[in-house]
This record gives structure tokens, sequence and C-alpha cells, in this order.
């Protein structure tokens, strides 16, 4: 984060997250200790951004609505443009969601995580 902050272009970065939901809308996630749910760990990510880019005069709140428009419209355009490609075929298609090939092709190095 530090690097990305100081400019040095787009870093990676690998976190533990506390899931505060559950796994899917089978599960409610009553699990998980409402004083979590509830408390700073609990805000909600995009509005805390929201706030941190109007308190720090970086957009204004017509800009982020403006924004949000935008983005809904391109994910609108998006899931239009998936509807109406044909079903792939996997049986004739040269890829794979799982990688059961190996060893894998690498076309370029792979570069090692640079850890705080």
């Amino acid at each position: 984060v530090r690097r990305a902050r100081e400019g040095q272009g787009p870093q990676v970065v690998v976190a533990r997250l506390l899931r505060l939901a559950g796994h899917g809308e089978h599960d409610d996630g009553s699990y998980v200790p409402a004083e979590f749910r509830k408390g700073h760990y609990g805000r909600d990510c995009v509005e805390v951004a929201m706030r941190q880019l109007i308190e720090n005069n970086i957009a204004t709140v017509d800009e982020i609505l403006a924004w949000q428009d935008q983005f809904a419209a391109e994910v609108q355009r998006a899931v239009a443009q998936a509807q109406q490609e044909d079903t792939p075929d996997p049986y004739n298609e040269d890829w794979t969601a799982l990688a059961t090939r190996f060893p894998l092709p690498v076309s370029q190095p792979i570069a090692q995580p640079v850890l705080p």
C-alpha cells in the first residue's frame, strides 16, 4: 500500500479479510458476532471511501453520483453484451476456469510478491 501511495504504480495487496456475511443467499451469517457487523469492521467500505473523497476535497457529492451513474451504465452494457453472446462450448474452447494442464504455460516470469 505504501508503494502505491508513493506513486510507484499498482501493487498487489495480500490481506486476510473478515467475512461479515454468509457464504451465499442460503447462509444468513448468523454465526458472525453482531458486534463485528455493527462496529468498525462492519462499516461499508464504499461509503467510507466516498466520505474520504469528499472530506479531502478530492471529489464532490455530485461527481460521485455521476460516477455511480457511469459505473451502473457500464455494468448494464456489459451484461447486455454478455447476454447477446453465444454460450461457450466447453469442449471446443481453449480456456478453463481450473488449471488442469501442467506445467502451466508462462509467457512472462511471475513476479514475487512484495510484502511490507
